[in-house]
């Protein structure tokens, strides 16, 4: 596996910022209470998930400096 030469910039793009808050998602979710959880219908959320990874891709496709 060979890294893209400006891997330790890594931090600074939107595409790790965004995939960074998916890999956290779902235990942010556990914590959230119930009544809270009970305002988000069920079946949004793939798309909600499908979405934030869409704003990923978008996100490492952008240029950025």
């Amino acid at each position: 596996m060979k890294l893209v030469p400006d891997w330790h910039d890594a931090w600074r793009w939107t595409s790790v910022h965004i995939l960074s808050a998916l890999t956290v998602a779902p235990l942010v979710w556990i914590e959230l209470p119930a009544d809270l959880k009970a305002q988000v219908p069920e079946a949004w959320y793939p798309w909600i998930i499908g979405g934030v990874a869409c704003f990923g891709l978008i996100g490492r496709l952008r240029d950025q400096p």
